[in-house]
């Protein structure tokens, strides 16, 4: 085999090579983050009240993950006098994971338990928006939900 044809075999295994990285990469699935972010940013004032409230009453509320089971326990303090809850469990990695569910009866703990089937395996984050007494908070905590 001459060096023409070496070259010519170089240079054609080289093109498969970046075609494969190609392809690969389109297939990775891209989106936004954050759906109606300007939107929000324009009411970030009112998010930042919110957040502060919530850092205030943040050692109040525990979750946890066990055996892919996710509980959210607040203190009685909280629960008593609880409106309007949300939880939403946000995954930067995938939109398509992220979960809502609305807080509004209580077991026997004080506290939410949320179905295994809803949850998805890796980091996220809950976050928890309600209502006490007129006044609006918002606690985010990061949770790490382990893979089947």
């Amino acid at each position: 085999m001459s060096w023409g044809y070496r070259i010519l075999l170089a240079y054609g295994l080289g093109i498969l090579f970046i075609s494969f990285f190609v392809y690969k990469a389109m297939q990775v699935k891209i989106e936004m983050s954050e759906a109606h972010y300007y939107e929000k940013e324009l009411l970030y004032n009112e998010f930042a009240n919110t957040k502060r409230n919530g850092d205030k009453v943040s050692n109040l509320v525990t979750v946890s993950v066990s055996k892919n089971k996710l509980e959210v326990l607040l203190s009685p303090w909280l629960s008593d006098s609880l409106e309007n809850g949300v939880l939403f469990l946000y995954y930067p990695s995938a939109k398509m994971f992220d979960k809502t569910f609305i807080l509004s009866k209580f077991t026997s703990k004080n506290g939410y338990t949320i179905d295994p089937s809803y949850l998805h395996g890796g980091n996220c984050y809950a976050r928890l928006s309600f209502e006490r007494s007129g006044t609006h908070y918002f606690i985010e905590k990061q949770i790490f939900i382990p893979f089947d």
